[in-house]
């Protein structure tokens, strides 16, 4: 999100007028300093935090990887075609206004079933939906769209939902297509808040841990990397935006100030 908003206003700092590229850049800075201290206190957490047996959880927040079984059903994402437990996706069609190009979503959806993640000791439930995937792998990214990049399952998607991905003259258009989804075997890093979960097994209650977001959590992480991997690239980015939004932040306070000397 925060990545988002600082691509943002520095599209529209460099395509807009000058008298706003100071406002954006302060902003598009803020919005990266803070960004960057919430992963840091994230990583944090992920580096203290000790990974949990499953067979030996307990309630409360806590961490486990372990590879994804299917629980009781599968999905296909949409857009490759691939057998999955959750999947989000979305369309997004860059417009030419007036003074700059702005994106313009034209579908975005997330669905998700339950499914287990089994770390040779035990299995726990998950609920995908809800969570922080920032770190999950995207299976499927196309930016500047022709013929040869678009799938019969692609095309025929759009087809159905009635998106058009070319012009009335036959020219493309400038469209995003986006798709990340957990397949079933996917070595799989969890944290967050481990609940009871009761599920009806032939007439019979049977009280399971799951995994999902409720209410307000403050973190509930799914990434496809191990511990290790995600505090070894998080680092650089974590710096770099602290840094480079502290820069940013300066040079859009000097410029707002100087517009009002």
């Amino acid at each position: 999100m925060t990545k988002f908003i600082a691509g943002v206003s520095l599209h529209y700092a460099s395509t807009g007028g000058q008298s706003a590229m100071p406002l954006v850049f302060f902003i598009g800075g803020l919005t990266l300093f803070f960004g960057g201290l919430i992963k840091i206190k994230r990583d944090r957490l992920i580096e203290n935090m000790p990974t949990s047996k499953i067979r030996s959880i307990a309630l409360g927040l806590v961490e486990v990887y372990g590879k994804v079984v299917k629980h009781k059903e599968t999905l296909t994402a949409p857009l490759s075609g691939k057998e999955c437990v959750y999947c989000r996706f979305s369309i997004t069609e860059w417009r030419r206004g007036r003074k700059r190009s702005y994106p313009h979503e034209l579908i975005a959806k997330e669905k998700g079933v339950l499914f287990n993640v089994d770390d040779g000791t035990g299995k726990i439930l998950i609920d995908a939906r809800g969570a922080n995937l920032e770190n999950l792998t995207r299976k499927l990214d196309i930016d500047i769209l022709d013929e040869t990049s678009l799938s019969n399952t692609i095309l025929d998607y759009c087809k159905i939902n009635k998106i058009e991905l070319f012009h009335k003259n036959g020219s493309r258009k400038r469209i995003e297509i986006k798709e990340t989804y957990i397949p079933l075997e996917q070595n799989l890093y969890v944290m967050g808040i481990a609940n009871k979960h009761n599920t009806d097994n032939s007439g019979l209650i049977h009280q399971e841990y799951i995994i999902g977001y409720q209410y307000r959590q403050k973190i509930f992480y799914i990434s496809d990397k191990s511990e290790t991997d995600i505090l070894k690239n998080s680092v650089y980015n974590n710096r770099v935006m602290v840094f480079g939004g502290i820069i940013l932040s300066v040079i859009g306070l000097i410029g707002i100030v100087d517009n009002f000397i």
